[in-house]
């Protein structure tokens, strides 16, 4: 196993399951997006939400390629209107943060107010100081696969060698930019209602939750 002195983590899916709860707030708060926008009826957009998960790995698309909208636009709205009260302290996932001791950042595609409210109805704001909570914002609004300058202002901050910081997402796409610069990729497996499998290609680590990857380092 690579040696790990530093991690970067995502948000969404990661730290916190795509589990069934989230994917009911997910959908309904497509619904309610799509219906008060006069496109549909809630149920007929609920069931159009559901279809588009099925098919495309994303509830915006149905938006998007029946619509007209940009991912950007639904993303803003989206935010301000999913219910996020399903939320909770994961304890066995504190416990292994706690145990972990070394630099740690967080990095989403999300905006800062988000991750805030996220880290505090999880219990994990005590471990990402706000100076390393990282967002497009930070970074020009460039977002994740736009090149590489933010892995690497993330990595100077962190103050470790390249080959020792690990990025940990669910996302397998997003691992390839970080990986190319040397940084460990760790891919998430069973945070999903919706699993994907690696591609036959992927050469990094697998796990199934965050709790199993602290696992292997405490």
């Amino acid at each position: 196993m690579e040696k790990i002195s530093a991690i970067i983590w995502d948000l969404d899916g990661t730290l916190y399951p795509n589990d069934s709860a989230y994917y009911n707030a997910d959908f309904t708060a497509m619904a309610k997006i799509a219906s008060s926008m006069g496109l549909m009826d809630f149920d007929a957009a609920l069931s159009a939400a559901r279809k588009s998960e099925e098919e495309y790995g994303g509830t915006y698309e149905f938006l998007i390629n029946d619509y007209g909208m940009t991912h950007d636009e639904i993303d803003a709205i989206f935010k301000k209107t999913i219910d996020l009260s399903f939320l909770a302290p994961n304890e066995g996932l504190i416990r292994g943060l706690r145990r972990c001791a070394m630099p740690m950042a967080l990095y989403s595609d999300s905006p800062h107010y988000w991750i805030d409210d996220v880290l505090a109805r999880t219990g994990l704001a005590e471990f990402f100081a706000p100076y390393m909570r990282f967002t497009p914002e930070d970074f020009g609004l460039h977002k994740k696969g736009d090149g590489d300058n933010d892995f690497r202002e993330i990595v100077r901050r962190l103050d470790m060698p390249m080959s020792e910081v690990a990025y940990v997402e669910n996302t397998e796409s997003k691992l390839v930019i970080p990986a190319r610069l040397g940084i460990v990729p760790v891919l998430l497996t069973g945070t999903s209602a919706y699993p994907v499998a690696p591609s036959v290609g992927y050469r990094g680590m697998t796990f199934d939750n965050a709790e199993g990857f602290l696992r292997t380092l405490n």
